[in-house]
């Protein structure tokens, strides 16, 4: 271990012992003074969570339920080089330290391959040789959404002879339904809207794999083995969100139904797999989602694809491949953006005050009295609009901040953050906010219109609405000579709760 600390006028000695020992001199401290000392001796320690995914690091999927991350390498505690001004060497954690590992791998592999590969090969011999790792609370393997196609391996990198594209299997999401014909088909398929937490029957993704036997000379035999792993939701089993994602299986030892994990199996082919030298295999691969999980919960399940692979040269060379997948149970287009009313928001208010307007409320906007549209994303949205509405719900024009794109979600606590837009008496008409113009006075509602998730921005049935309480607008009062800009309120787009 060394100090952490980056500024060379720290000077306070960094002492780390094993907390019995702390104990221990505690416990001596009763009865009087306690003198301890030090020596030269160095004693290598093996690191508890070496191997393991550090607590710090990053769930997935991406807000369009693309895999992350993509691969897993060493990052916590590494004792490495760092500036010659600041110690030249120090115990860091993070991507700048498992970024430079995964760096030198790639140029191991280049200088392997005396450059003559593709950048693609390099991604599929890192991602593909990495070694799953069990997750630490049950026997399912860790969801790949912590760790990717797991724990990357230069050895196995360097010495693969086979890859498999694709290198990571994204599903997308399985409405239930009850048939077997797949995600892709619309014969009795059902909602999770209508048939909240009932899984007739589960829903199955088919994807061809095409395996490429790369050696020169000798024939691959392949078999290809499901490992499932553990399914993540980021809700709690009341509906409410929760910022450590809930696991299933839920504790270590026990019992788990076979319908509460995901299945897979290669379909029409007849096994094993046999690939002459320098030849490809397509395979199309069964994937079932588990039809033991309830909808409602929003669980992403996943698990991994392993080929195992034989080549007849006279040693007998062999390994395994992995090939990481997940998916979504339910629809996921269908899922809300804004947080739901049970939480306190969206909701409308003077600008600077935390009570709601009552209905029908009568206001006036000047440069001290605004009307302010709070609200909270609970999951990112492609497109967010806020607009000002008549009685006849036709839209007068975007409120300032009032048209954004890919916007991630707010932190999500009882003392999180909320995002607002403000009516300062400027709307634009164009999503650019360049079109400016005056709100008359008048009755109105906002409208805030979030794209719910992968549904196309031009279609009006693919986003969450919500519309405030009315409002009378009695006069607006625009400061002279100001331009829409210093109006604009941008710097409340954040607030607390």
């Amino acid at each position: 271990m060394s100090p952490t600390s980056v500024s060379p006028n720290v000077t306070i000695s960094l002492v780390v012992i094993k907390a019995d020992d702390g104990q221990a001199i505690l416990s001596e401290l009763n009865y009087g003074k306690v003198t301890a000392s030090a020596t030269n001796h160095t004693m290598s320690v093996d690191n508890p969570a070496g191997g393991q995914i550090s607590q710090f690091s990053s769930w997935g999927p991406d807000p369009e339920l693309r895999l992350a991350p993509a691969v897993g390498a060493p990052g916590g505690n590494i004792f490495s080089t760092f500036p010659l001004a600041l110690g030249s060497y120090t115990s860091l954690s993070g991507t700048s330290m498992a970024s430079p590992y995964v760096t030198g791998m790639v140029a191991l592999i280049l200088q392997a391959r005396s450059k003559n590969i593709s950048v693609e090969e390099v991604r599929q011999l890192i991602l593909e040789s990495a070694h799953p790792i069990p997750d630490r609370n049950n026997t399912e393997l860790l969801s790949p959404l912590r760790q990717g196609s797991g724990m990357a391996n230069i050895w196995d990198s360097l010495a693969s002879q086979a890859t498999v594209e694709p290198s990571q299997l994204s599903l997308n999401y399985t409405v239930i339904s009850n048939t077997t014909s797949g995600p892709s088909s619309t014969k009795n398929k059902k909602s999770v809207a209508e048939a909240p937490g009932v899984a007739e029957a589960p829903g199955v993704s088919v994807r061809t794999l095409t395996l490429y036997n790369r050696s020169p000379s000798n024939f691959l035999t392949c078999t290809m083995t499901h490992l499932p792993a553990s399914s993540v939701s980021s809700y709690a089993a009341n509906g409410s969100f929760t910022a450590v994602p809930r696991l299933w299986p839920e504790s270590v030892g026990a019992k788990v139904a076979p319908d509460t994990l995901p299945s897979a199996f290669i379909e029409s082919l007849e096994l094993p797999i046999r690939i002459a030298p320098g030849m490809k295999q397509n395979v199309s691969v069964r994937i079932t989602a588990p039809v033991g999980l309830s909808a409602i919960d929003r669980w992403l399940y996943s698990g991994y694809l392993r080929f195992n692979m034989l080549w007849d040269d006279q040693t007998g060379t062999a390994q395994s491949l992995h090939v990481p997948y997940m998916g979504f149970l339910g629809d996921y287009t269908q899922l809300d953006v804004l947080s739901p009313p049970e939480e306190g928001f969206p909701f409308i208010s003077m600008k600077g005050s935390d009570e709601a307007l009552t209905p029908d409320s009568h206001v006036t906007i000047d440069s001290s009295h605004r009307v302010s549209a709070h609200y909270r994303l609970e999951h990112p949205t492609r497109v967010l609009k806020v607009q000002l509405v008549d009685d006849a719900n036709a839209t007068q024009g975007f409120l300032p901040n009032g048209f954004l794109e890919y916007m991630g979600r707010n932190y999500q606590s009882a003392r999180g953050r909320f995002s607002n837009s403000t009516l300062n008496g400027t709307l634009y008409a164009d999503p650019d906010l360049t079109q400016s113009h005056e709100v008359k006075p008048g009755a109105y509602r906002i409208r805030i219109d979030a794209l719910r998730p992968l549904r196309n921005p031009s279609d009006p049935e693919g986003y969450q609405i919500w519309h405030s309480s009315r409002f009378i607008i009695d006069s607006v009062s625009l400061a002279k000579n100001a331009s829409a800009s210093t109006q604009d309120d941008d710097e409340d787009s954040n607030d607390e709760v």
